[in-house]
């Protein structure tokens, strides 16, 4: 059991009286001590304050806290102070309790105990079933409130205080339940006056409270909000790798589908444009920076890093995917790289000029550094592009149309990206029209298809699942009012296209986003998307279905439906 303590100590503006509303406990509705009405605290209202304070407050240092305010629609002001705070006693003594022995106490079902420093009677209970969704793995709930403290509340009725009807004079009876009371004597009803409603019912401050989180085998809750998503890869087992940067340094983790990171390694060089790939074989998760000759290895299982490849120029017998055009892994781990290579070898490819029959000769003494697919092993050492063949022996061209592919490909078309398959085929898409044609590892072209693409702008980005079916994510060439949301569509292995996602799908036609870019394909066709930050990340059945949403997503949601539904109605 791995515990995390959270303290909050947070305050809202009374819905009826407009005076400062404490909130010291998980509840749905709070009780104003001050006008005595109740104001609603709904579950949107605890995710749109909260949820985001608390998860950063996970990654505060031990015993720090920090704080927000600010107004809201249909709350006003909040105010808030949120850390990594164990639980202690907040209005008496101060003293820190050990976390060992207030577990103790929480599982033996107890729901209340006494401070060792002061004796004074605290509260502990498991949290109601709704808070999951405030922050995930909340296992008990500390301190909310202090049932041996009356705060200064007169206890015992008449006993306490006394007042009369304003009518007949007659004792009143008080119990505190409502300002309005019924005179016994002659029925008039009377409301109690301010200065006695505030001794029955004295103002209550705001103080913290605790949220233990058992985190079980995960080391970091997933972040709320990041400065710039960059990737995303799906694994076998439903988990998602997610890349991000963070304060100018690259985040990698592995994020399961309650909310959590079951591995987080960061403080690594990392750029805009760099790509996650899956090697399934080995079980390795390569990064491939884009802006620089620099190609990470980590382990799926534990996100150690396990090789670096880093060059201050272009090592040719070394991978690299600097100003790439394209990258695929292969079933074996091989990775194919599509880019400008420098040109240092002799077997560079030499600029072709047709002559005056028509045949393709070579230019003396010029070399003409194309773009070029070339291959590299598990290690990133450079291989043999297709299987049987030496790369000197391969015919290199300066351009090529897409009809024009044939065996032993060296370059593509333009507008072109490269996908892994299974059984090691690399499979090359025309962005444009989403042309698909498909090599196996020895060069051989197996076929080319050219689907209808009906609805499709542009795709902007794909993959392949492993009965070889490929997803594409595309803007739409319909937009919705000013608005262009993405969707997802599959292409089958018989050329067969049709829309599984998104607005304007007639069956899951929820919004998945505007202009997302990136999305991941698992070998069983689920598919994982995400966009900007972890606020727009999905996990998508084969067939577009929902199977989950980050806390976050359920949220942006609502505002994206919202969103749509006014372009829609406009």
């Amino acid at each position: 059991m791995s515990i995390i303590s959270l303290s909050l100590k947070f305050s809202i503006d009374c819905a009826h009286c407009g005076e400062t509303l404490p909130i010291n406990k998980a509840a749905e509705k709070i009780l104003c001590d001050r006008c005595g009405e109740e104001t609603l605290t709904p579950l949107v209202l605890w995710q749109k304050l909260v949820t985001e304070h608390l998860v950063d407050a996970s990654t505060l240092k031990p015993e720090t806290d920090t704080w927000a305010n600010g107004m809201l629609a249909g709350v006003g002001s909040y105010s808030m102070v949120f850390g990594n705070m164990l639980p202690r006693c907040t209005d008496g003594c101060g003293a820190i309790w050990p976390l060992d022995s207030v577990l103790e106490i929480a599982e033996k079902e107890h729901t209340e105990f006494c401070c060792t420093g002061c004796g004074k009677i605290w509260s502990v209970r498991k949290p109601p079933e709704w808070f999951d969704k405030v922050i995930p793995y909340a296992k008990f709930l500390v301190g909310e409130e202090s049932p041996g403290d009356t705060g200064g509340k007169i206890e015992g009725g008449e006993e306490g205080i006394s007042i009369h009807c304003y009518h007949c004079g007659g004792s009143l009876s008080l119990d505190g339940s409502s300002r309005k009371v019924t005179c016994q004597y002659c029925g008039q009803d009377l409301l109690i006056p301010d200065d006695i409603w505030s001794r029955l019912h004295p103002v209550t401050a705001a103080r913290p409270w605790f949220i233990l989180l058992d985190m079980g085998e995960n080391v970091d809750l997933l972040p709320y909000d990041i400065d710039d998503f960059i990737d995303l890869e799906a694994m076998p087992n439903g988990d998602t790798v997610l890349l991000w940067e963070q304060n100018n340094t690259g985040h990698i983790g592995l994020a399961n589908r309650t909310g959590g990171l079951r591995w987080h390694t960061k403080e690594f060089t990392l750029s805009d444009y760099a790509r996650l790939l899956y090697d399934r074989q080995n079980h390795t998760i390569w990064v491939l920076e884009h802006d620089e000759h620099l190609v990470y290895a980590f382990e799926a299982d534990t996100g150690r890093e396990i090789l670096r490849i880093k060059n201050k120029k272009e090592n040719s017998k070394q991978i690299t995917a600097c100003d790439h055009e394209g990258i695929a892994i292969s079933t074996d781990g091989s990775i194919v790289v599509y880019r400008r290579w420098g040109g240092e070898e002799a077997n560079e490819p030499k600029r072709f000029i047709p002559n005056e029959e028509g045949e393709l000769v070579s230019v003396e003494d010029y070399v003409f550094y194309a773009n070029t697919l070339r291959r590299f092993d598990t290690q990133g050492n450079r291989i043999p592009l297709w299987e049987g063949f030496s790369d000197e022996d391969l015919t290199y061209r300066e351009e090529v149309r897409f009809e024009e592919l044939t065996n032993q490909p060296t370059v593509l078309p333009e507008e072109t990206w490269l996908m892994g398959g299974p059984d090691n085929v690399l499979y090359v898409l025309d962005r444009t029209n989403g042309r698909i044609a498909r090599f196996d590892r020895h060069g051989i072209l197996l076929e080319s298809i050219k689907p209808k693409l009906k609805g499709v702008a542009r795709i902007q980005d794909c993959g392949v699942a492993g009965n070889g079916t490929t997803y594409i994510l595309f803007d739409h060439e319909k937009d919705i009012g000013e608005s262009n949301f993405s969707h997802v569509g599959k292409i089958s292995p018989d050329g067969s296209f049709r829309i599984i996602a998104g607005p304007l799908n007639d069956v899951n036609n929820f919004p998945l986003g505007t202009d997302m870019e990136r999305m991941a394909v698992a070998e069983n066709g689920e598919l994982h998307l995400c966009d900007y930050n972890f606020n727009n990340f999905r996990i998508l059945t084969s067939d577009g279905s929902h199977i989950w949403r980050s806390p976050g997503t359920v949220k942006e949601d609502e505002t994206l439906a919202e969103e749509l539904a006014e372009e829609q109605s406009g």
